[in-house]
């Protein structure tokens, strides 16, 4: 039977073959290439690792397409977790009311909304 290799090592071989390559690039932004994505889910795991976050843990994800939405999708999915991809367009009211969000462990929200959503989760 043919052995297909794990998420993680397709990943993991992905970032070594095309170390100094062009992997991400944010529209009229900047360009990360692959070892700067793996540095980025590094640090994350680090993140996620101090936290307490376990795998199968929720991790909401609310932002724009970017390279550091990618980066954080990417290490929430070889961490373990589960990623819960949230639309950006959603309102703090809107996040506010989603059962995914209420159960979700850490969260991955832009600035402006982080201190929206502050207001209304002041236990965080």
């Amino acid at each position: 039977m043919q052995q297909f290799p794990s998420f993680n090592e397709l990943i993991e071989k992905s970032i070594i073959n095309h170390w100094d390559s062009d992997a991400l690039t944010d529209y009229k932004g900047k360009t990360l290439q692959y070892h700067d994505v793996a540095r980025k889910i590094e640090k994350i795991h680090i993140m996620f690792e101090a936290s307490g976050v376990q795998k199968g843990d929720k991790i909401a994800l609310c932002g724009r397409n970017s390279s550091m939405w990618a980066a954080a999708f990417l290490a929430t999915l070889t961490y373990g977790a589960v990623a819960v991809p949230i639309l950006h367009e959603f309102t703090c009211f809107m996040l506010h009311s989603q059962d995914c969000i209420c159960t979700a462990f850490s969260f991955f929200l832009p600035c402006f909304l982080l201190h929206l959503f502050l207001l209304f989760h002041p236990f965080l």
